[in-house]
C-alpha cells in the first residue's frame, strides 16, 4: 500500500503550527508577569542554548557525511556560524559600566569591564 504525499506532509504540518504557535500561546498566558533576570543569569542561559545548538549543527553535519547527504552536510554546517554569533553576542550584550557617567555623551571604553 502507498502512502500519499497528504498522509505524510499532514502530521509533520501540525506538529509545525503547533511548535510555532507555541510561544504566542506562551505570551498570551504569562505575559503580564514581569520577570527579572541578572546578567549571569541571561549570559549562562544564552551560553548554554548556544552550546546546545552547536552540538546539534555537528551532530546534524556529521551525520550527514556519514550517511552521505550533502543537503544535511549543507544545514548542519550553515547552523554553526549563528551559534558563534549567539555566543558572542551574548557576551557583549552583558557589560555593565562600572559608573554612570556625569555627562550624556558615549561612556568611554575606560568604563566598561
Amino acid at each position: 500500500m502507498r502512502i500519499s504525499l497528504g498522509e505524510r506532509v499532514a502530521p509533520a504540518l501540525a506538529l509545525g503550527l503547533a511548535a510555532a504557535f507555541a510561544p504566542a500561546l506562551a505570551e498570551s498566558a504569562f505575559g503580564h508577569a514581569r520577570v527579572s533576570v541578572t546578567a549571569h543569569v541571561h549570559f549562562y542561559a544564552v551560553g548554554m542554548t548556544a552550546l546546545v545548538a552547536a552540538a546539534a549543527a555537528v551532530a546534524l553535519t556529521l551525520m550527514g557525511a556519514r550517511l552521505g547527504d550533502t543537503r544535511t552536510v549543507l544545514i548542519g554546517t550553515a547552523f554553526a556560524p549563528s551559534e558563534y554569533e549567539t555566543g558572542i553576542s551574548d557576551r557583549r550584550e552583558t557589560r555593565v559600566p562600572r559608573r554612570i557617567p556625569s555627562s550624556p555623551t558615549a561612556v568611554p571604553a575606560s568604563v566598561w569591564r
